[in-house]
């Protein structure tokens, strides 16, 4: 029995887009996660094919974990409110789900 393959050059597979992809959120993968100074986060990581770096308020994580380990350690999807804003969902160690806003210029910029 001799096996071939076939292509068809007119046909492709449709793609199918979820209800949260068509909303705007995108997974950041390949994740970096620092501090920045005592209030703030940066977190570096690929966006849409893109490179995206995002500070994020020390506010919006728990209080009693370590934020870097508690962000890189989770899913995170992202997607752009205005320019310069994004909103960020990720869940925690204890699958608490959390929704905040980052922001790409640090938080000491003009």
């Amino acid at each position: 029995m001799r096996l071939t393959a076939s292509v068809a050059a007119d046909q492709s597979l449709p793609t199918r887009r979820y209800s949260w992809q068509k909303a705007g959120w995108l997974p950041i993968t390949e994740l970096v996660v620092d501090s920045v100074g005592s209030n703030h986060v940066r977190l570096q990581g690929m966006h849409n094919s893109q490179l995206l770096t995002l500070y994020i308020p020390l506010t919006t994580v728990d209080a009693c974990t370590d934020p870097i380990t508690q962000i890189a350690d989770s899913p995170i999807h992202a997607r752009q409110m205005i320019d310069g804003i994004y909103e960020l969902a990720f869940l925690t160690e204890d699958f608490k789900h959390v929704l905040t806003k980052a922001f790409t210029q640090p938080p000491d910029a003009p």
